[in-house]
């Protein structure tokens, strides 16, 4: 997937529609994938389709919390043991 393609579909999960906030989001986007890339979550994953649920969920709980909920904390952890990294 597209780093375009990404936007836009967090963009609908997040109800984020315009486009001036384009820039908005993709900056809360690459928060996302480095707090997943940081909490062991293989980058191969952020292809796949279920990153976009979890990348707008991390957006959504800092928007609008201010930090991660413990739920969404444990999504990451979960999708983190899906897609592992891979030891060389």
């Amino acid at each position: 997937m597209t780093e375009q393609e990404l936007l836009e579909k967090v963009k609908i999960a997040t109800n984020y529609t315009g486009d001036f906030q384009n820039d908005f989001i993709s900056s809360w986007i690459d928060f996302a994938k480095s707090y997943m890339a940081n909490s062991g979550v293989a980058d191969k994953a952020f292809d796949s389709k279920g990153s976009v649920g979890v990348i707008a969920q991390i957006i959504t709980d800092m928007i609008d919390s201010g930090g991660l909920t413990p739920q969404t904390e444990r999504l990451v952890a979960q999708f983190a043991l899906t897609y592992p990294r891979k030891e060389a």
